[in-house]
């Protein structure tokens, strides 16, 4: 049952009117498959809180109508979503007694997903290669292709450049003529990274740009967020570190996470060519891009507008929380990022997110400026 992200753009309209009709006719089995669909095509979009509702529900409808098949699916789908252990060892045993080797494929695929996300790479290397051997004997290219771009993420993580580019453009052959769009990008932005951990920057630039206009043109949002991500690390290599924070920036807000281990890769050499005051700045900045400044700050270089310079407001009522008013404190003493991260025991990213939403809550540019909100509103 599983569907590719290009169709299930296109589907998700059709089928959300057609789950809306609730027609009492319409069998509880076939509903409920209609239910694990919707919630694979949420899945394929990124939202797996929707993804993860849909399943539920239609696993429960397929269960009560013994449909034996869509409770297979639903199981197999919720193993996917989950990772944990007992579904995909269930989903393996309901994939068995259909004798569905479709199925089958699909729960080695996630068993290796897990695995991988765990970090057992030889366990992951293994399931995958357990599904491709399905997938092959079905001629199941779309299987194919992602059970090749696990290989590659394996291989990436092992240290085998090499062998994860072969299996990235073994993916990539397979989609040739398939409407995958988000595998596709998967291949090329794999490639993308390991031509930039091979320092290949020209090629890397190559393979990252149709990642991130296809993701664009798809409307894959969280595809863009995590594409940028990758662009922040290459115009970094480049030496271009003012859009790499506003790239790392705007792909932190855009995917809806805190600034983690990888962004603070970007922001370290940053803040050390650019000072701390001007990263904040940037941060600010990149944060607030829409989606399409983002990308146009990736592809054509165009960056966002400086801020005017704002007067420092008179009395202004404190926009800020409890934390970020007691760092405004700090800053206005005169303490770096790092100083503060000391002070309160915190981290200088989590310092420097604050610092940037201080900035960007009270129009300011710079650290001064709130120093001097600060001793203003004393």
């Amino acid at each position: 049952m599983l569907v590719g992200a290009g169709r299930a753009l296109d589907l998700v309209e059709r089928l959300d009117r057609l789950l809306a009709l609730d027609c009492p006719r319409v069998p509880r089995a076939l509903r409920g498959q209609a239910l694990v669909l919707r919630g694979e095509l949420s899945l394929a979009a990124g939202d797996r809180e929707t993804a993860l509702r849909h399943v539920r529900a239609g696993l429960d409808l397929c269960a009560a109508a013994g449909d034996a098949y869509g409770e297979a699916a639903g199981t197999v789908a919720l193993a996917r979503l989950t990772g944990e252990q007992q579904a995909l060892e269930r989903a393996l045993e309901a994939a068995g007694r259909c004798g569905d080797p479709l199925l089958e494929s699909q729960v080695r695929n996630a068993r290796a997903r897990a695995a991988l996300h765990q970090g057992r790479l030889h366990e992951a290397r293994r399931a995958f290669e357990e599904g491709l051997s399905i997938d092959e004997e079905l001629d199941n290219h779309y299987g194919q292709a992602s059970d090749h771009i696990g290989l590659a993420q394996v291989a990436r993580r092992c240290g085998d450049l090499p062998g994860a580019r072969r299996h990235y453009q073994a993916g990539l052959r397979l989609l040739r003529h398939a409407d995958a769009r988000q595998h596709t990008v998967s291949c090329l932005a794999g490639l993308g990274r390991v031509a930039l951990d091979q320092g290949d920057l020209a090629q890397a630039r190559a393979r990252l740009t149709e990642a991130l206009v296809l993701s664009r043109d798809a409307g894959l949002r969280a595809g863009i967020a995590r594409r940028l991500e990758a662009w922040a690390r290459l115009v970094a290599a480049e030496g271009d570190h003012r859009r790499a924070v506003l790239l790392v920036a705007a792909s932190v807000t855009l995917g809806g996470r805190q600034p983690d281990a990888r962004a603070e890769e970007v922001l370290r050499p940053a803040r050390s060519a650019l000072g701390e005051v001007v990263a904040d700045v940037l941060w600010a900045e990149g944060s607030a891009m829409t989606v399409d400044q983002a990308v146009s700050c990736a592809l054509d270089g165009a960056l966002p507008d400086p801020p005017p310079e704002p007067v420092v407001p008179a009395g202004q009522e404190c926009r800020l929380t409890a934390r970020e008013q007691e760092i405004a404190e700090l800053v206005a003493r005169g303490l770096s990022n790092r100083a503060i991260a000391g002070e309160l025991v915190i981290s200088p990213a989590t310092v420097a997110r604050h610092v940037a939403n201080i900035l960007a809550k009270l129009g300011f540019s710079t650290r001064t400026q709130i120093a001097a909100w600060v001793i203003g509103a004393r």
